[in-house]
């Protein structure tokens, strides 16, 4: 499943936005960014997003399930109702689906149509109980919130893992961590187990022969390989995911050779780790008869992408996640330029005034360029900025007593080895030199 379009109507500070998200030789985009100032209603697009999907995995779950409503409170001041429309392509069909909320009092002109949806539901709801072998699509939400992870000191509940259960709080806006963790504590139990298993089974009858350790190595939960595959791609410097139960039970893992308890990792190494698994995990719960889940399909949304992250890893995320997930559509927001401008295939959205423009591809460009022209940033302070660009007028009228008095200033505010500084000193001596011989 990918979304082909989404329509917001009276949503927020939307009055009527549609944002087509397909490509000119007809494919879906798989990378989406939306960039802009705070406030200009990117987090407004991703939660409508949210919203529209919530209703698939209702009806998948239940018939006639509903998802979520509307806030009355996001509605524009000025409108009766609003309104999401979403179109999405799946198995190479187009099926679309609409959710309104009217204002309590006022008449809804354009009720709510989930006809679209209701087919699309049948076709995965028919296929399920006819057949045990089918997939569903991954349908996750990541907000901004996400910063704070839940580490369990001990798990009091049980969860089920069944093939619907990799939808359960999908689309909540967190990371669900002490579900991860309860997950792969389990998995990692049962391929314990077996393997202990077949070592007693050996010992019984004394057969430590090659075929042994050939059993032995290859002897692993499927879903369990695939989630540590996954983290070991995106996390190539992370090796060796696994459960200690000393002093108590915890996530381990080993980092460049040394050995390390969850919460001995940086926030951005937390969160990302905890990200990727949550990904991994509800990949190999919804396909779990494909021979590689992590080819698994989907729609991934991630609100402020580069949270936490060094620019190191910013520069790297679009990628790496192409990498880890290939099949599946990301829709993401960021303020960092490292994400728009360090994968080809993205496509970048920017949002002012409550209008969208798509901007020029922004791969291979200069950072400071992508500042300048897609996030219409000044690439330094402003007010050096400004003595920087009044010194040089100076220079290129030849007045030298003002551009003295621009270089005093810079010379005040900057480190001497300060690369504009280094300029300005060359160039003001250039004119001086030229001037003399004059």
């Amino acid at each position: 499943m990918k979304i082909k379009n989404i329509n917001i109507d009276n949503i927020g500070r939307f009055s009527n936005l549609n944002i087509d998200f397909s490509k000119d030789d007809g494919g879906i985009h798989n990378h989406i960014i939306l960039i802009g100032n705070n406030g200009s209603g990117k987090t407004s697009i991703l939660e409508s997003i949210a919203l529209a999907l919530s209703w698939f995995v209702s009806r998948v779950k239940t018939d006639k399930g509903s998802g979520t409503q509307i806030n009355e409170l996001k509605i524009k001041n000025d409108a009766n109702s609003g309104s999401i429309k979403i179109d999405v392509i799946d198995r190479d069909s187009e099926f679309s689906w609409m959710i309104s909320k009217s204002k309590k009092g006022k008449k809804n002109m354009h009720p709510s149509n989930f006809e679209g949806l209701n087919r699309l539901v049948d076709i995965y709801r028919t296929d399920y109980t006819e057949n045990n072998d089918i997939s569903f699509p991954i349908l996750t939400y990541y907000d901004a919130n996400r910063g704070v992870l839940d580490i369990p000191l001990r798990i009091r509940t049980k969860h089920s893992f069944d093939q619907l259960n990799g939808y359960d709080n999908s689309l909540k806006g967190s990371v669900d961590y002490r579900t991860f963790f309860e997950w792969f504590r389990e998995k990692e139990d049962i391929e314990n187990e077996e393997k202990v298993s077949l070592f007693n089974s050996v010992v019984s009858n004394s057969e430590f022969d090659s075929e042994f350790f050939n059993k032995l190595n290859n002897l692993g939960d499927k879903q369990l390989n695939a989630v540590r595959q996954a983290l070991s791609i995106f996390l190539p410097e992370f090796q060796n995911f696994r459960v200690e139960r000393k002093p108590r039970i915890h996530l381990a893992v080993d980092k460049n050779g040394e050995r390390l308890n969850l919460e001995q990792l940086s926030q951005g190494e937390k969160l990302t780790m905890a990200m990727v698994g949550d990904i991994a995990r509800r990949l190999v719960i919804m396909n779990p008869y494909i021979n590689n889940p992590l080819l698994g399909k989907g729609i991934i949304i991630i609100d402020e992408a580069e949270l936490h992250m060094h620019p190191k890893w910013q520069r790297s995320l679009v990628e790496r996640l192409n990498n880890t997930f290939p099949n599946c559509q990301f829709i993401y927001t960021t303020h960092s330029p490292l994400l728009i401008s360090d994968f080809r295939d993205v496509y970048c959205l920017s949002l002012s005034n409550g209008e969208l423009e798509e901007l020029d591809q922004m791969f291979g460009l200069d950072v400071n360029q992508v500042l300048l022209d897609a996030m219409e940033t000044d690439v330094r302070n402003s007010n050096i900025q400004n003595l920087v660009d009044d010194f040089r007028d100076s220079i290129s009228q030849k007045d030298i007593i003002k551009a003295e008095i621009y270089f005093t200033q810079l010379n005040e505010l900057l480190p001497e080895n300060h690369i504009e500084l280094i300029k300005s000193r060359l160039l003001l001596k250039k004119i001086k030199l030229i001037n003399e011989k004059d």
